[in-house]
């Protein structure tokens, strides 16, 4: 379970301080409405120097980023912000104390759920079955008369479609640790793009001196275009998580 504790000192007006209750009703309204939120109390302390204590507690440390960077619980924070001289920003987790983490609220999450949530399961699908296709055609006899020229082709091909399974499994991994914001989830799905370059240039440059024909012959459309995607996809993971690094501290 993970939980968001919000220590808010409250403006010292009384409009201020009447608006801030209706607040805190909304934040308690919350638990029915938001998906993996198990519990949120809103209410003054027993001791202490702030006016208002809200605890949002979670299934999970993605549940709880999920919300927070929902359309309408930033409405709401941003009410709250309203009311507030200072709020004081706590996350505890399973291991206890986690971290404040401000740049949830500055930073989009989209390109992030997209990679969990659809990219990389399907890149996992497609890789999979790509390298069982390969593997399958290599001891088929599918390209038998190929082979029987180049012997050392097939050799590659049954290495390139391992190496595709095992990219495939590297991406379900990948996904795992971006959900639940490992701290090395940011090198992981940027090592995961560039390890596409990397096979491919490899396979190109084998292909190359094994069969003898020109390298336009081998660089086809096809390989640029994988070769482009990989490095511009390898080089965005890298800047957008280098900026949201402090996100995943588990």
């Amino acid at each position: 379970m993970f939980k968001r504790v919000l220590l808010v000192y409250l403006r010292d007006d009384n409009a201020a301080r009447a608006q801030a209750w209706e607040v805190a009703s909304a934040y308690r309204a919350l638990a029915g409405n938001a998906e993996g939120l198990l519990r949120a109390t809103a209410q003054r302390p027993d001791d202490g120097d702030c006016d208002l204590v809200i605890e949002l507690c979670f299934r999970s440390e993605t549940a709880m980023r999920l919300l927070e960077e929902s359309a309408d619980y930033r409405a709401l924070y941003a009410r709250l912000e309203a009311v507030a001289e200072r709020i004081d920003r706590s996350a505890f987790g399973e291991y206890g104390y986690a971290a404040a983490t401000p740049q949830a609220d500055e930073y989009s999450m989209k390109w992030h759920k997209f990679l969990i949530y659809f990219a990389l399961w399907a890149g996992a699908i497609l890789n999979g079955i790509s390298g069982i296709s390969t593997l399958f055609s290599c001891l088929g006899g599918e390209y038998a008369a190929v082979y029987d020229i180049y012997p050392a082709l097939l050799g590659l091909d049954v290495f390139g479609g391992l190496c595709l399974i095992g990219i495939a499994v590297f991406q379900i991994i990948t996904r795992n640790a971006l959900a639940r914001f490992s701290r090395k989830a940011p090198q992981m799905v940027v090592w995961l793009y560039a390890s596409t370059v990397i096979l491919s240039v490899l396979q190109v440059v084998a292909v190359w001196l094994v069969s003898g024909v020109g390298l336009s012959y081998v660089m086809t459309p096809d390989m640029w275009l994988i070769l482009i995607e990989g490095a511009l996809m390898t080089w965005a993971n890298q800047v957008y998580y280098r900026k949201r690094a402090a996100m995943f501290v588990n």
